[in-house]
């Protein structure tokens, strides 16, 4: 039995993946960013030794957002290698395409996480704000995540005009 994976998508929904191609150079200053920050809060004093189970928690969050972004580079470096030059696309390589943004993704939560952590660790009584704030702005990325979904799906959004058949 073939893997429907590795059949040929429509050219309406392959238009993105070009796209997709074009943003890993970006991609990848942003891992680079998030990466270098993360081990700049790594040098903090705080840190070494973690005198809390709080900080030894944000620690390691800052260094899975190391890895994390360091693999999203990697990736994104051996895809741009691999997917040149494609003609074109089967769904196999549609998800593999958005794998490095997942760790992307993953590398900024967990920065994220790391530094409310930290925050937190010294401002006991600022924890609620620190939740609330995270978490607004946690809905408005989802929001904005669903949103640029239904752009992308719908006809004349990020897609070329697809003409009925």
């Amino acid at each position: 039995m073939a893997n429907p994976y590795d059949s040929q998508i429509d050219s309406g929904t392959s238009d993105v993946f070009p796209r997709l191609l074009r943003f890993y150079k970006s991609l990848n200053m942003i891992s680079a960013l998030i990466s270098g920050l993360s081990l700049a809060m790594l040098n903090f004093n705080e840190f070494h030794p973690a005198t809390s189970e709080q900080l030894l928690f944000a620690k390691s969050l800052l260094v899975i957002s190391v890895l994390t972004s360091v693999t999203s580079i990697m990736v994104t470096s051996i895809l741009l290698f691999g997917f040149e030059g494609y003609e074109s696309v089967t769904w196999n390589d549609q998800i593999l395409a958005w794998a490095p943004l997942a760790t992307l993704d993953c590398s900024i939560f967990a920065f994220l996480g790391g530094l409310l952590l930290w925050c937190a660790d010294s401002n006991d009584r600022y924890i609620p704000v620190f939740g609330s704030i995270a978490s607004v702005l946690l809905l408005i990325t989802c929001w904005a995540a669903v949103n640029t979904y239904s752009i992308v799906s719908r006809t004349g959004g990020l897609n070329k005009e697809r003409k009925s058949t």
